[in-house]
């Protein structure tokens, strides 16, 4: 993924590598073919980032009559979606998609430098609900600084997706991330007997909501 969220890891670095899209359209059908799949997961950081890539592969498998049923589970980045890609994701079989949208306040996305166009976000998840697309938004709560009011706002927001499914994680300063390296000294280290954050992810990290 080439953005610098301040709470995400660095472990692969910022920039996007992909494979073409004829190897990629190569590697589904031979799955295909030779395993007899019919449903595949994409586990891509961020699928979309490259529009003409993603519609050469979306084309192909429209060309292709493969059938396939497609799941972009760790996501997409929904505010450089558009209809027409929308569209073709519908045509071509994708039948699940998330995106992470965090937070709904300008503040926190600002000082996370998660810049999510938060209107435009909304009008194209809702889109993709209407085109039959299992929609699942991703949020983030407990950021350092966040309010009260924040938080309802996001809560807010969620409630008025379309989306079928929305998912609440608490925030954490993962040490490595600009979060965690700002954080270190003034947050205490999450406890795996007491935080339950624990369990959604790995040890060695910090909490870094102030509540």
């Amino acid at each position: 993924c080439p953005f610098h969220c301040t709470f995400c890891h660095n472990i692969h670095g910022k920039k996007f590598r992909a494979h073409s899209a004829a190897r990629v359209l190569s590697e589904l059908k031979a799955l295909q073919d030779r395993f007899g799949f019919r449903e595949i997961e994409i586990i891509d950081d961020i699928f979309n980032w490259d529009r003409r890539r993603t519609a050469e592969i979306m084309n192909g498998l429209v060309g292709g009559g493969l059938g396939l049923k497609l799941y972009l589970a760790n996501g997409v980045r929904a505010d450089i979606l558009d209809r027409e890609m929308i569209d073709l994701f519908a045509r071509a079989g994708v039948v699940f998609m998330s995106a992470g949208i965090e937070t709904a306040s300008p503040e926190r996305q600002e000082a996370t430098k998660k810049h999510v166009d938060i209107r435009k976000v909304k009008a194209l998840l809702d889109y993709a609900v209407e085109k039959r697309i299992f929609t699942h938004a991703l949020f983030i709560i407990g950021f350092h600084g966040e309010t009260a009011p924040e938080v309802v706002r996001t809560l807010l927001f969620a409630c008025g997706l379309k989306a079928h499914t929305a998912l609440f994680n608490f925030a954490c300063a993962y040490r490595g991330s600009e979060l965690g390296d700002n954080l270190r000294d003034r947050t205490l280290l999450v406890d795996p007997g007491n935080d339950m954050s624990s369990a959604m992810s790995s040890l060695n990290f910090v909490n870094c909501s102030p509540l």
